[in-house]
C-alpha cells in the first residue's frame, strides 16, 4: 500500500480502492484476492474506472449540489410566483379603481367569498369577478369572461346568501354582466 501511495496519485488510489469496495458490496469476487486485483488495476493501463463510479465524497458533493440547485429552483419559482401575485393584485387593483370600488366594497366581497368557500359553493368563475358596490338591495356583479358570467348568473341564489350575511342586510337582486376589457382578447 505504501508502494503504491508512492509511485502513484494518491487520489487515483483511493478511488481505484472506493471501486473495489463498491464492486465487493455488489457481491464480485476477484479471481485473485481484492488486494491484488486492485494493485493490478492502479498499475494497469489499460484498466479503467467507469465514468459514471463517484466515490463517497464525490456523491455527497453531488447530492449537496443537487440540494443546492432544488433550493435554488424552488426560490426562483417562488420569488416568480410571488411576482405574479403581485402583477395580478396590482391588475385587479386597478380595474376596482376604474370600476369605482372602494375598500369597504371590496372587504365585502373578500368576506362572501370567504364564507362561499367555507360552504363548499366557491367556483372559479368568482375568483375573476368583481362586486360593484351596493345599490339598494341590489347588488351587480362583473366578470370579464362570458363564460363566467352565466356560471355566477347560475348560482346567484347561494352567491346572494353570502352577501347577506357578509353586508349584514337584505340583497333581493343580483346582476350578473359581462365586463369588456380593453387590453383582454374576446373572452
Amino acid at each position: 500500500a505504501n508502494a503504491l501511495v508512492a509511485d502513484y496519485d494518491p487520489g487515483l488510489v483511493y478511488r481505484w480502492l472506493c471501486y473495489a469496495e463498491y464492486k465487493l458490496g455488489t457481491g464480485w469476487v476477484p479471481r485473485e484476492s481484492p488486494a491484488a486485483w486492485l494493485v493490478s488495476a492502479i498499475r494497469s493501463q489499460d484498466w479503467a474506472i467507469p465514468d459514471w463510479f463517484q466515490t463517497p465524497e464525490e456523491k455527497a458533493a453531488a447530492e449537496k449540489q443537487r440540494q443546492s440547485m432544488t433550493r435554488a429552483r424552488l426560490r426562483d419559482r417562488e420569488q416568480a410566483e410571488a411576482a405574479e401575485r403581485k402583477a395580478a393584485q396590482a391588475q385587479r387593483l386597478a380595474v376596482e379603481q376604474k370600476l369605482g370600488i372602494g375598500d369597504s366594497t371590496r372587504a365585502l366581497w373578500q368576506q362572501s367569498l370567504r364564507l362561499l368557500d367555507e360552504r363548499a359553493q366557491m367556483g372559479p368563475a368568482l375568483l375573476s369577478a368583481f362586486l360593484l358596490p351596493l345599490r339598494g338591495t341590489t347588488a351587480t356583479i362583473v366578470t370579464p369572461v362570458k363564460y363566467f358570467a352565466r356560471a355566477i348568473a347560475q348560482n346567484s341564489d347561494t352567491i346572494r346568501a353570502a352577501l347577506e350575511e357578509a353586508a349584514g342586510r337584505t340583497v333581493q337582486r343580483i346582476v350578473v354582466e359581462h365586463l369588456e376589457l380593453e387590453d383582454s382578447a374576446e373572452s
